[in-house]
C-alpha cells in the first residue's frame, strides 16, 4: 500500500524527502548547498531511522561494499604521511553512504519520491538547456553571465566553471531511465523523448566539452539497446548518431576548434595524454601510487605530495621537462 508523503507517520522524514527531491536543482549552485543537504539529511536519518541504516549494512550488498570502501579509506589514512588531512576527508565520506541509504529507504517506502525526483531532475535539465541556448544565441544567459569567448564555450548557470556538458551527460541516463519508468505509457512518449534528447544533445555540443560529448554519444548508443527494434535498425541509428556528431562538430568553427584543433595542439599530435598538464598529472599520480600501492598516500593528499621532486620523474628515472605542471589540483575529468 502506497504511503502518502504527508501523512502523520511521515512527519519526521518530510524534510529529508524534500531535500532529496530538490537535490538535482541544488547541484547547479555549487558544492556547498548539496553537501549541506547531504549532511543534514544524514544526521536526521541517523536520529530517526538508524535501525534502517543498520539493516541496510547487514542485508544490502551494495551498501556493504560501499561501507567496506569507507573502512579502507579510514585505515589507509593512518598509513598516510598526512594523517589529519586524510582522516578529515575519509571519515566524513560516511555521509555519502548514509545518503544512499536515505534514497533507498525513500524509494522503497515512499514510492512517490521517485516520481517527484524525476520531475525535479527534468525541471533542472530544462532550465539549464534553455538558459544555455539563450546564452549561445545572445551572448549572455538569464543572469547576465557571459560565456568563454576563445574558443566559444557555453557554461550557462555554472558561470566560469566549464562543467555544464559534464553535468548533463552524466545525469541524462538517470533521467531517461526514470522517464521510461513513469511516462512510457504516455501518448507520444517516444516523440517527447526524441525532442528532449535532441535539445540536450545540442546543448552538450555547444559546451564544447570533449569528454561530455563522448560520454553522451556512448549513452545514446547504449540506450538503443533497450529499445525494441530490429538489429539492422539499431545499426543504422548508431551509425547515424556517430555521423551526425562528427558533422555537427566539423560544421561549427567554435566546436571544431575546441574539440579537434585544440585537442591535437595540446596533446602535441598525440605525444601527450590530452595535454602536458594532464600528462604530468598522470605521471605524478602514478609515481605516488607506486610508492604505496596498497593503502595509497591518503585521501586529498595529492596537492601536498605532488611538489616532491621524487615524484617528478618518468619511468627512466629522469625528470620530465614539464614537471612544473604536475601539481594542478583542479584537473577536469582526471
Amino acid at each position: 500500500m502506497e504511503i502518502s508523503l504527508l501523512n502523520n507517520n511521515s512527519k519526521k522524514i518530510f524534510f529529508i524527502n524534500f531535500f532529496v527531491i530538490i537535490f538535482p536543482l541544488t547541484l547547479v549552485s555549487g558544492p556547498f548547498i548539496p553537501d549541506l543537504i547531504i549532511s543534514i539529511s544524514s544526521i536526521l536519518f541517523l536520529v530517526f531511522h538508524n535501525k534502517h541504516f543498520l539493516n541496510s549494512l547487514k542485508k544490502n550488498l551494495f551498501i556493504k561494499l560501499f561501507f567496506s570502501f569507507f573502512l579502507y579509506l579510514v585505515i589507509s589514512s593512518f598509513f598516510s604521511e598526512m594523517i589529519s588531512v586524510s582522516l578529515k576527508s575519509s571519515t566524513t565520506y560516511l555521509r555519502f553512504i548514509i545518503f544512499v541509504c536515505i534514497i533507498s529507504y525513500l524509494f522503497e517506502y515512499y514510492p512517490k519520491t521517485k516520481y517527484y525526483f524525476c520531475i525535479g531532475l527534468l525541471f533542472t535539465f530544462l532550465i539549464l538547456c534553455i538558459d544555455a541556448n539563450f546564452q549561445y544565441l545572445t551572448g549572455k544567459n538569464f543572469f547576465g553571465f557571459e560565456p568563454q569567448i576563445s574558443p566559444l564555450r557555453i557554461s550557462g548557470m555554472f558561470k566560469e566553471e566549464l562543467i555544464l556538458g559534464s553535468f548533463l551527460s552524466r545525469l541524462f541516463p538517470i533521467l531517461i531511465g526514470f522517464s521510461f519508468l513513469f511516462f512510457n505509457k504516455t501518448k507520444y512518449f517516444l516523440f517527447y523523448v526524441i525532442i528532449f534528447t535532441l535539445i540536450v544533445s545540442f546543448t552538450i555540443l555547444i559546451t564544447a566539452e570533449r569528454t561530455a560529448i563522448i560520454l553522451h554519444l556512448i549513452s545514446l548508443i547504449l540506450l538503443l539497446f533497450f529499445i525494441d527494434l530490429k538489429k539492422i535498425y539499431k545499426l543504422i541509428l548508431v551509425l547515424s548518431l556517430i555521423s551526425l556528431t562528427i558533422i555537427s562538430i566539423l560544421s561549427n568553427l567554435h566546436i571544431k576548434k575546441r574539440v579537434i584543433t585544440e585537442a591535437l595542439k595540446n596533446s602535441d599530435s598525440g605525444k601527450y595524454i590530452f595535454s602536458k598538464v594532464h600528462h604530468a598529472h598522470y605521471l605524478t599520480a602514478v609515481n605516488i601510487f607506486l610508492e604505496q600501492p596498497i593503502f595509497g598516500s591518503g585521501v586529498k593528499t595529492f596537492r601536498y605530495l605532488c611538489d616532491d621532486d621524487k615524484y617528478k620523474k618518468d619511468r627512466f628515472k629522469t625528470q620530465f621537462p614539464y614537471w612544473y605542471l604536475s601539481c594542478s589540483t583542479h584537473p577536469h575529468n582526471i
